[in-house]
């Protein structure tokens, strides 16, 4: 059975995190950088760790650093996704990940002749 949920450790308790608050990860050598809706958290775990506690198919990687929660896109262009307020870059490669993840509709503009 999938978890709904992580478990990370904090200095003195254990914080239930569900999977849907989270927003985006970003790794730092033997850290990553969780960023819920309401908090942030640093958990000392590598990136391959982290994917196979998450185990969602909700989350894609980006970059090499970044790791997100495809529900929170607001928007998307070749340089980066944004989340809330940041813009976290995206890798050429994974690019087409981003556009196949996101159920897009390819708009025409429409020339107003008035």
């Amino acid at each position: 059975m999938k978890s709904t949920h992580i478990w990370i450790r904090g200095k003195d308790e254990i914080f239930r995190v569900p999977h849907s608050s989270i927003r985006y990860i970003v790794v730092d050598g033997k850290y990553c950088d969780v960023y819920a809706e309401n908090e942030a958290y640093q958990v000392a775990v590598n990136m391959r760790q982290m994917i196979a506690a998450l185990d969602d198919s909700n989350f894609i990687q980006l970059h090499r650093s970044y790791y997100i929660n495809v529900r929170y896109i607001s928007g998307f262009s070749r340089d980066g996704v944004i989340i809330g307020d940041r813009c976290l870059p995206v890798e050429y490669h994974l690019y087409r990940k981003v556009i196949k993840t996101t159920s897009m509709i390819k708009l025409r503009q429409i020339r107003n002749n008035a």
